[in-house]
């Protein structure tokens, strides 16, 4: 559910006081519209921020009378506590095994972001090169745990996507911990790293010659962009696959957005996006090692089809392999703020290299707008997918499925106190573990503020979201992208933003 007026009012005072000036709607206009008619948000030229830059005018006249509104109750009822100001960050730079330092004690000022609840706790740790980056994935390996990310360029709060040509414009980071409490950023080398363009890991697993990292290496545009893999024996020392044009490049823009271990030896899921055009595939590489990859031929009846088609996880299970992700047209929203037909899409595979579609069924994963699984997961009835449903873009609701073999699904039906609530909530991972599943992602509103929300089940069928520990989910909007089981416990990666970027993790 959303959080408090008391706690949305005081982030808003939060995130004020982190600009250190007056926004007037003026510069609003200027900063989000341009002085031309239509001017991608960023400066990118590609239609996945076409589509962005079109929610604008029609939120435009709400986002102004939302600040002048809540800015105002800021002022009134702003705490008397100082905000703590951000951490300088501390990357280790003598040795890439340099032992991870303790969790920092949290400032008074900074306990509702940072303090410890019944079942969540927020990591904070300035020795941990948090700041600057976002972590998009985590999974048990090397010392204890390792997540994975990216730099980011982009100096507003605004939403950042893998799906699309919006991720992060900077350089892959790699961090790891023994225990998911104490973090060190493994220092950056330019040529494992680095690149022109962006280089970002998005999905991380134990397997091949230790951990594999995939993502994405190349511009931001709708250009040159290549799928990339990299691979390290224990999180601390890495190496980046050798590029292969045949196997991650093409025309365009290719995406490894999930891997897991199964079929040959290891799976990788995505996309593959010709240039200059609005025709997305779903594409799939296999490993033996982690290090020689293949990318299976594709199949226009399987991977293809009109608009896009995006793998976005991808898991053993079923007959063998599960993926989820869309089918639909590539924009999201049309001109009026209404979502387009885009579709839940599933495809399975008994050993990674053959696949075949799931067929659609409208009222498993169709129906008004879009719905769009995020993530899978062995659990439950056999397996959970779990994602949103939008009926436009300012209304999105937590939407879970439920598979026992992959091949027949069913949509678990909308529970509005526990999936909805006012603005967007969003389930982006799932995992077993907790009392038998555990879901995460964000609750809150297109234009702020959002929360990092979690969501249990036993069964995969009955779902609660977690709300006795608001105190670590709250904070200048923030967001989880992915969970992983550590240990006895649960580790949450995802980012914070406002004032500044920084990566964030959360321990249950």
């Amino acid at each position: 559910m959303s959080a408090p007026i008391d706690l949305q009012l005081r982030d808003y005072t939060v995130f004020f006081e982190a600009q250190m000036r007056v926004i007037d709607l003026d510069e609003i206009m200027e900063r989000r519209l341009g002085t031309e008619s239509v001017r991608p948000i960023g400066g990118l030229a590609h239609p996945t921020d076409l589509r962005r830059s079109r929610r604008w005018p029609v939120a435009l006249a709400a986002a102004a009378a939302v600040f002048v509104l809540v800015g105002g109750a800021a002022f009134l009822f702003q705490v008397s506590e100082p905000v703590a100001p951000v951490a300088d960050t501390v990357v280790p730079t003598t040795s890439v095994e340099t032992t991870p330092t303790t969790v920092a004690a949290p400032d008074l000022a900074d306990l509702r972001a940072c303090d410890a609840a019944s079942t969540w706790s927020r990591v904070c740790d300035a020795a941990a090169g948090f700041d600057g980056a976002l972590m998009w994935g985590a999974t048990a390996g090397g010392p204890g745990l390792v997540a994975v990310g990216g730099e980011d360029e982009y100096s507003y709060w605004e939403d950042i996507d893998p799906t699309g040509d919006s991720a992060a414009d900077g350089d892959a980071v790699v961090w790891t911990s023994p225990d998911g409490a104490s973090w060190s950023r493994v220092p950056h080398t330019e040529a494992i790293f680095g690149g022109d363009g962006a280089q970002q890991m998005f999905g991380v697993t134990a397997g091949g010659p230790g951990l594999v990292a995939v993502g994405f290496d190349g511009t931001l545009g709708n250009g040159a962009g290549n799928a990339a893999v990299w691979t390290s024996p224990d999180g601390f020392t890495w190496s980046r696959v050798p590029h292969d044009e045949a196997v991650f490049g093409g025309v365009g823009v290719q995406r490894m957005l999930s891997v897991t271990v199964a079929g040959p030896g290891l799976v990788a899921v995505g996309y593959d996006w010709p240039a200059d055009t609005d025709l997305v595939d779903a594409a799939v590489w296999t490993s033996p090692d982690g290090v020689t990859w293949s990318r299976v031929p594709h199949d226009e009846a399987v991977f293809g089809g009109a608009g896009a088609q995006q793998m976005l996880s991808v898991t053993a299970g079923g007959p063998g392999l599960v993926a989820v992700g869309s089918d639909g047209p590539l924009d999201e929203v049309d001109g009026q703020g209404d979502a387009l037909a885009a579709d839940a899409a599933v495809w399975t595979s008994p050993d990674g290299v053959t696949w075949s579609r799931v067929p659609h069924d409208e009222a498993v994963f169709g129906g008004a707008g879009e719905q769009r699984m995020r993530g899978v997961a062995s659990g439950g009835p056999g397996l959970v997918a779990v994602g949103y449903d939008s009926s436009d873009f300012y209304s999105m609701n937590a939407t879970v499925w439920t598979s026992p073999d992959g091949v027949t699904w069913s949509r678990v039906p909308h529970d509005a106190a526990v999936f909805g609530g006012a603005g967007v909530q969003q389930m982006l991972s799932v995992t077993a573990g907790g009392p038998g599943l555990v879901a995460v992602g964000f609750d809150g509103f297109p234009q702020g503020p959002w929360y990092a929300a979690v969501w249990t089940s036993q069964d995969g069928i009955t779902w609660t979201q977690v709300l006795d520990s608001q105190a670590p989910f709250v904070g200048a909007y923030t967001r989880m992208f992915s969970v992983t089981v550590a240990g006895s416990g649960l580790v949450a990666v995802g980012r914070e933003a406002g004032g500044n970027l920084a990566a964030a993790v959360w321990q249950n």
